[in-house]
């Protein structure tokens, strides 16, 4: 184990006494070095999508089983008497293909009885046909993806330079498309309602970004993961716009 002279990610990121020009640039700097350090990831590609397993005296890992939180059993311990409000983990096996993947995650959920519920259940279906992983704009295969893609674990230089990426438990390989060269999760976050508290009156217990301002740093992002990669392949940086895809995007597609 080795010290690291750094600070958190966020820290700089929402540091309210830097000048805003600056602060741009660190974030700007930041986020280069993050894409350039993921877009290294993908020179590790694997078969199967899981978990690795390293054998004793063995150099090189196999794939195996995954370790992901149940959704579905916690949902059910809510309808009972139990208090218990720890995680429970469930195995997803090995696998192949991208598709098979998601499915698999997706039959840990059960179809709701009422209408409006199946439809979803049924909808989410589809956009797993729908995903662009099987599509001839990703390379196929699998790459590690860090399993905690957030702000707090990305750790930098007062000036934005990139010392580390923190927090690799549960590390597996999983398809590109939210692989590697995915959006950090701290660029989505107007991507998801529950998590994201923007208020656009100044409030210094709020940190959050404008949705104009995500959309930005998801644009350069993007930019920057094209730039890293175009030497090695040709998407320019297709699986990062299809590591979730919104509106705009798709009818840039």
């Amino acid at each position: 184990m080795e010290y690291i002279d750094a600070i958190p990610l966020n820290e700089l990121w929402f540091d309210s006494q830097c000048p805003k020009d600056l602060l741009e640039a660190r974030r700007a700097r930041a986020l280069e070095e993050v894409a350039v350090a993921m877009v290294q990831m993908g020179a590790l590609t694997y078969g199967e999508g899981g978990s690795l397993v390293f054998a004793e005296g063995e150099r090189d890992p196999t794939i195996g089983p995954m370790r992901r939180m149940d959704m579905q059993a916690m949902l059910d311990r809510l309808k009972t008497d139990d208090s218990d409000e720890t995680a429970i983990y469930c195995e997803v096996e090995p696998s192949k293909d991208p598709k098979a993947y998601f499915q698999s995650l997706a039959d840990r959920s059960r179809s709701p009885a009422d209408d409006y519920g199946k439809g979803l259940h049924h909808l989410l279906r589809h956009f797993i046909d729908w995903m662009p992983c099987s599509t001839h704009y990703i390379e196929p295969g699998f790459v590690l993806s860090h399993p905690d893609f957030d702000i707090q674990n990305v750790l930098v230089t007062p000036e934005g330079n990139l010392r580390a990426l923190i927090d690799w438990d549960g590390v597996a390989t999983v398809p590109r498309c939210i692989g590697n060269e995915r959006y950090p999760a701290w660029l989505t976050r107007d991507w998801d309602p529950a998590k994201y508290f923007y208020n656009p009156e100044p409030d210094e217990d709020i940190r959050e970004n404008s949705p104009e301002e995500l959309e930005n740093y998801r644009a350069m992002y993007r930019g920057f993961v094209g730039k890293a990669i175009m030497a090695t392949r040709a998407d320019n940086g297709q699986a990062t716009r299809n590591s979730m895809l919104s509106p705009p995007q798709r009818k840039i597609l």
